[in-house]
């Protein structure tokens, strides 16, 4: 599951981002995007991303971006969109994508 965000902005500066799978924080990244592997076939997930700024301060979490990946069995697919959500700006997400203004 590749997922990507557009850049947060701080006064202070960001320095990474935690992506949260299910609110359990799957990975810290400096860039904008993730691939989550190992996957389950046939499973709902829920993404969000938060930003770190250069004091270690977290920003809110954007919002959720709901997955379902496609298949059974035990080998991960690619995934489909279940449902759409509303970054906290108020644009539209797609499904990997999300937003983390603050």
């Amino acid at each position: 599951m590749k997922l990507s965000w557009s850049a947060a902005t701080d006064d202070k500066g960001v320095k990474n981002y935690d992506v949260l799978r299910d609110g359990a924080t799957v990975a810290t990244v400096t860039g904008t995007t993730y691939t989550d592997t190992g996957l389950s076939k046939g499973t709902d997930y829920s993404y969000t991303v938060r930003a770190r700024d250069t004091g270690d301060q977290t920003g809110p979490a954007s919002g959720a971006v709901k997955v379902r990946t496609t298949g059974t069995g035990e080998e991960p697919s690619p995934a489909t969109r279940s449902s759409s959500a509303t970054s906290p700006s108020g644009a539209s997400t797609a499904a990997t994508t999300t937003s983390t203004t603050w």
